[in-house]
């Protein structure tokens, strides 16, 4: 291998008698101590390898013990070029692999990696971004606090600000992870460290909006203090405009953190109506190219008319009712369940004490069957729950209640009684 080679071939791997011995030869010269140009060349290489092909080889490189010696290259005072291969290697080793993150994380990873977030070069930023934003997934809650008590936020924002496209991506994700591990106090601490308009910026570069606007997702989440950082820092128009682009991916996120903004809040819920968000957002909700988009959009929907009187009518004149109603008949219900779940509850909320959009939502025939249809045979017990819920709302009318009865809905409300799942037994209780 030469030392301008990048990506390693079939005719490399060709020149041993298997892949694994291949693999132990480049273990091998990573673990050199010199510093030498073939260590940073078999760094070089089990990157590459372990980027291949949707990362195949990763479990064979794990196994053979590449972990602990990627690691020590970390802490070493290695070149730029080797700690930016050796962070690379560790990020596609722990890319969607819990135990291999474990393994990274317990073999000492963090702290070097975010050493070279602040004193690395660009590329070992770019690298190291990457394997923090990999080591900090949502099944490793330690790791996030770990990261984050090693000191990690303050130069994760500064290369939102400031690194490369790829780099603004990273670490942007690493910390939306961070903000997931349900600790109000770190959503606090990276808004305080200035997350906010740099990932406001970051909405309209298509490189790096989709982790952007997860990351202002995970900040909101059930944090008004942060909601509000966000609405008055401007979030609300770009992340409407992101639902009108070309990037499903995106506009699912940016539904997710809309749908977080308007959480019991009441004048994000009147500003996101004011700025058009309702059009788009119904838009979404029936769009087919995505069942995560149709659900994001309906759950946003359910969010925005929450306990408001105004927006639950400024969504039934948009074509709302029909929009839902249409929701709950359709067959991507099948593929996820939240697509059906989400759309009850945005009924429910549109219903909830409004007579009119309980009328409108009887007009529609097929709407009560449907609902008591799912809440009777759906396999998935928040669809259940949620179908209950909304023909509980509905039931605030006696005209409709009767209608409920007629659709043969009693017998599987009463049965969701005996149920394990404590929102159906409230949902199908309120109903009875």
């Amino acid at each position: 291998m030469g030392r301008k080679r990048c990506k390693i071939t079939a005719k490399d791997i060709a020149q041993y008698s298997s892949l694994g011995a291949f693999i132990a030869e480049l273990i091998k010269n990573v673990s050199d101590s010199t510093g030498s140009e073939l260590q940073e060349d078999a760094a070089t290489a089990l990157r590459s390898l372990a980027q291949q092909s949707h990362h195949e080889h990763v479990d064979a490189i794990f196994a053979a013990g590449a972990v602990r010696p990627l690691i020590a290259l970390l802490r070493t005072s290695a070149s730029a070029n080797a700690q930016a291969s050796a962070a690379g290697a560790l990020a596609a080793l722990a890319h969607e692999k819990p135990e291999h993150q474990a393994a990274i994380v317990a073999g000492g990873a963090i702290a070097p990696l975010v050493r070279i977030l602040s004193a690395g070069g660009t590329k070992a930023q770019e690298e190291a971004a990457s394997a923090l934003a990999s080591l900090t997934s949502d099944s490793l809650v330690e790791a996030q606090r770990d990261v984050m008590r090693q000191g990690a936020v303050h130069p994760l924002v500064v290369l939102l600000a400031g690194g490369s496209a790829a780099t603004q991506a990273y670490a942007a994700q690493a910390l939306a992870n961070m903000a997931r591990c349900t600790n109000a106090d770190a959503q606090t601490v990276v808004a305080k460290a200035g997350a906010i308009p740099p990932l406001l910026r970051l909405l309209s570069d298509a490189r790096a909006q989709t982790p952007a606007a997860g990351c202002l997702a995970m900040l909101v989440s059930n944090n008004s203090g942060v909601q509000q950082q966000v609405a008055s820092a401007g979030g609300i128009p770009p992340l409407l405009a992101l639902l009108n682009g070309r990037n499903i991916e995106a506009q699912v996120q940016a539904a997710a953190a809309l749908s977080e903004l308007a959480k019991e809040n009441p004048d994000i819920q009147a500003q996101i109506v004011r700025a058009g968000g309702i059009g788009p957002l119904l838009a979404l909700s029936g769009s087919f190219r995505s069942t995560a988009a149709m659900a994001l959009g309906t759950a946003a929907l359910a969010r925005l008319a929450h306990q408001n009187p105004s927006n639950q009518d400024a969504i039934a004149r948009q074509g709302g009712i029909k929009a839902l109603v249409d929701n709950l008949g359709s067959p991507h219900g099948s593929e996820d369940p939240r697509v059906l779940a989400n759309a009850a509850t945005a009924l429910m909320e549109l219903c909830r004490s409004n007579h009119a959009n309980q009328a409108a939502v009887a007009n529609h025939t097929e709407a009560i069957s449907l609902l008591a249809s799912l809440v009777k045979n759906s396999m998935h017990m928040s669809v259940k729950a949620e179908c209950a819920g909304a023909l509980w709302s509905l039931s605030q009318d006696p005209k409709i209640k009767t209608m409920i009865a007629r659709a043969f809905a009693i017998p599987p409300l009463v049965a969701l009684l005996s149920s394990t799942d404590q929102r159906a037994c409230e949902q199908a209780s309120d109903d009875l």
